[in-house]
């Protein structure tokens, strides 16, 4: 009596399970590794908006400051300023809900910061001696509302600056 063996034209149940359990690590580590990158490429962009709205406000502040005839620090958020264009006397700074805000004149009141981040506090501080010129210390904080209560969506910078006007 002779037995022939079968050909098998597929794979085993072990072949399968050995497979599925390959294919299911590899895509969990894939998976991981794809959050983790979209969290720091978030924590980045993040970070970057607050830096920028800082930059800017505080370019802005400095630029007026300089070219200011006149500077007073009505209290510690805000300050007045008189300038050479009687149109945009006073240009104002403030700090109102979070943001911080440019007004000239009779104008509107312009935000030196986006939507997207919240301006916690602005300080000026008059250091102005009897032998120098106009001198302001600005200190600003910026930060990014924490809208999801994640460490990966909060962000914040504090900056610090002495501006005299020319």
């Amino acid at each position: 009596m002779h037995f022939r063996i079968k050909e098998q034209n597929g794979f085993s149940l072990i072949e399968m399970m050995i497979y599925l359990a390959v294919s299911s690590t590899l895509l969990l580590v894939v998976f991981s590794f794809t959050r983790e990158v979209l969290k720091v490429r978030n924590k980045i962009t993040i970070e970057s908006k607050v830096e920028q709205n800082a930059r800017f406000a505080l370019a802005r502040m400095v630029n007026e400051i300089r070219f200011a005839d006149d500077i007073s620090v009505i209290d510690q958020n805000t300050l007045s300023l008189t300038v050479s264009e009687p149109s945009r006397n006073p240009v104002v700074f403030d700090l109102s809900d979070g943001m911080l805000c440019m007004q000239e004149g009779a104008g509107p009141c312009i935000a030196l910061t986006g939507n997207d981040v919240k301006v916690g506090e602005v300080l000026f501080d008059d250091r102005t001696t009897p032998n120098s010129g106009n001198i302001v210390k600005i200190s600003l904080s910026v930060t990014h509302p924490d809208t999801n209560l994640s460490p990966d969506s909060q962000a914040s910078i504090e900056v610090e600056t002495y501006v005299t006007n020319r």
